[in-house]
């Protein structure tokens, strides 16, 4: 230490930065060992532990995290929905629970950590799907908390979608755009949700995702649009750290620790004193006088604020999570219009903004558009790391650890859409599944299984014949393959999933 001192008050600033260039330019390795040697092993010592307990960690929780398997389920709902959104947020209650705290062995030494679920509408050529990406461990938890809300619900393990598209960029064949979202206020404060969108004289609620999913479904053949919500479930106490912009918004006075019993008695001994002193009076009337706290500010508060504070109170009393949201246009080059594929996106989602409250702004760290230096260049490097951490489902990357969102929160952002939704390309099924009574015999219970089959089939055959296709998935390649200025073929129907999809 000593060293240290010496080296720092005989520094003469001109002769080290003329002696440095010189070393430099002639012997770089001297002049690293003359800096080392002089004292500058300290700029190398205070970081040194911080790094290696980085690298250690990030070691034994890239292990761990290789050993859990992953499964993408699509969701397909029956077409009269009748569950409101409110049946969402149940299951985001349940989806909480697989939240497990780990001891100090399982996290520092084992590496583990609370593993996510990444919720996720995608629009390939229009057609629009619902998936959950889940660990392989939480499958049942996640199918058993769907069921309990839609029972005639339809979970479909597939292959994940992100697969066929490149992380490299630039790329011959795809272009794309993107963003990871960030909340412009404190998290205390709550984005508009779905309880706001209901109308008080007919009791309606109108779907919040109706907009974003109808501009999901105008999307044409070569377009993709994918949103994802990454979503880690944070401890019951999470809204503790935001309860002060509660405080501040009412005025209250912060908590102090009580004074210990010395203090306690010094002061009563000073109060005395200076009591029997002056002649002023001194005990609980005096003390009333004098201790008197200020009364808080919620009798000056605006509507606005009011308004603000009960949304603030409601959210910090729901279960919450982490949520890194990201949303990804990609198109192939003949295609790719960032204002026509998702602009109306942003449009829908754009509704859950309020500006008394909360809202979701353009990450500046991940957008792909930038301005001014190396333009080019750094938007490159952005479209990488953005679909690297897409494909990922990465819980860290990106803008910090997310924004913070209750259950509410979710299901305004993530649900649905109830009946009155017509947007073509939403992919549901169209009947409710109904088992045959438990008193068939398992023979005639076969036998009609086997019917109701053969009618599905030739239901399906009349469908295929109205709509003038010769086969069912390959007849939308036949179409798309003529050309743009064709009246003879009839449009493609956006309900019906494009054969290159891994649905």
């Amino acid at each position: 230490m000593q060293g240290i001192i010496d080296f720092l008050s005989n520094l003469d600033l001109q002769h080290f930065l003329q002696t440095s260039s010189h070393m430099l330019q002639t012997n770089p390795l001297g002049f690293l060992w003359w800096l080392f040697s002089g004292g500058g092993w300290i700029l190398f010592a205070l970081p040194a532990p911080f790094i290696v307990w980085f690298g250690y960690m990030n070691f034994v929780q890239g292990r761990w995290h290789k050993t859990i398997k992953y499964e993408l389920l699509a969701i397909d709902i029956p077409k009269e929905n009748e569950q409101s959104i409110k049946a969402v947020e149940q299951m985001f209650f349940q989806f909480w629970t697989i939240y497990l705290g780990k001891n100090l062995i399982e996290k520092y030494i084992k590496g583990m950590f609370q593993l996510a679920l990444s919720f996720e509408i995608v629009s390939i050529d229009g057609y629009v799907q619902f998936l959950v990406r889940t660990p392989r461990q939480h499958r049942d938890h996640v199918e058993a908390a769907i069921y309990a809300q839609y029972p005639d619900a339809v979970v479909t393990e597939i292959e994940d979608y992100t697969e066929g598209l490149p992380t490299q960029f630039p790329n011959d064949t795809y272009k794309w755009w993107g963003t990871e979202f960030v909340q412009v206020k404190n998290p205390a404060y709550p984005i508009r949700t779905y309880p706001h969108f209901e109308h008080q004289l007919a009791q309606k609620i109108t779907d919040p995702m109706a907009a974003t999913l109808e501009a999901m479904s105008k999307l044409q053949k070569g377009e993709q649009v994918w949103i994802q919500f990454v979503c880690t479930p944070l401890k019951h106490n999470w809204h503790e750290q935001y309860r002060s912009a509660v405080n501040k918004l009412i005025g209250a006075k912060k908590a102090s620790k009580p004074p210990g019993f010395f203090r306690t008695q010094l002061a009563e001994m000073s109060k005395e004193i200076v009591g029997q002193a002056s002649g002023s009076p001194y005990g609980p009337a005096g003390e009333q006088a004098g201790g008197q706290d200020q009364p808080n500010q919620m009798l000056y508060l605006t509507p606005g604020e009011r308004n603000a504070l009960e949304g603030m109170e409601i959210k910090l009393s729901k279960p919450g999570f982490a949520v890194k949201m990201r949303v990804l246009y990609v198109a192939e080059i003949d295609k790719y219009a960032v204002s026509r594929g998702i602009g109306p996106v942003f449009g829908g989602l754009n509704q859950f903004t309020t500006l008394d409250m909360n809202a979701m702004g353009l990450g500046k760290h991940t957008t792909t558009h930038v301005d001014y230096f190396f333009e080019k260049t750094r938007s490159n490097r952005r479209r990488r790391l953005l679909m690297a951490n897409y494909k990922g489902r990465s819980q860290s990357e990106g803008e910090g650890s997310g924004m913070i969102m209750n259950t509410e929160e979710l299901a305004s952002l993530y649900h649905f859409p109830v009946t009155e939704v017509a947007a073509p390309g939403v992919s549901r099924i169209d009947t409710k599944r109904v088992a045959p009574p438990d008193e068939l015999p398992e023979e005639m219970a076969a036998s009609l299984e086997s019917v109701l089959e053969d009618e599905e089939d030739e239901l399906a055959s009349i469908q295929d014949l109205a709509a003038g296709s010769e086969t069912q998935l390959p007849g939308i390649e036949e179409v798309s393959a003529q050309p743009a200025d064709s009246k003879q073929q009839p449009p493609e129907d956006p309900s019906v999933p494009p054969s290159n999809l891994p649905f």
